[in-house]
């Protein structure tokens, strides 16, 4: 009976261990979950800049996009601009050229009627 005895009393000492042993996991297990809570509220706070971060970057993306349109449109005009400019340089350029032809081709027959001679 006193082996019984000592035997369950080795047993509940065993299990008193277990217990406290349990206990001690568990409250390390609470520290734990605690510490990736506050992680977890950090990593959400994170997340709300960066989206706020995106939202503005998106406005700015905008501004380039209508900023990069706008000289583009510019752009369009003064090309437009500058060919018309040419397409009357080129029409003054030939009509003078036709101006000088047919002046030469006078001077060319007065100076054969005259008999002038180069």
């Amino acid at each position: 009976m006193e082996e019984r005895l000592i035997s369950i009393e080795n047993t509940v000492g065993q299990l008193v261990k277990m217990v406290s042993t349990v206990l001690e996991q568990q409250n390390n297990m609470r520290q734990d979950i605690e510490i990736m809570k506050a992680d977890i509220e950090v990593l959400k706070t994170d997340i709300r800049m960066m989206k706020a971060d995106i939202g503005m970057m998106q406005a700015d993306i905008k501004t380039l996009q209508n900023d990069q349109k706008n000289m583009r449109e510019t752009s369009d005009e003064r090309y437009n601009n500058i060919m018309e400019e040419l397409k009357m340089i080129r029409a003054d350029h030939n009509h003078t050229w036709e101006k000088v032809v047919r002046n030469e081709r006078k001077i060319a027959l007065m100076e054969t009627k005259i008999g002038l001679e180069y």
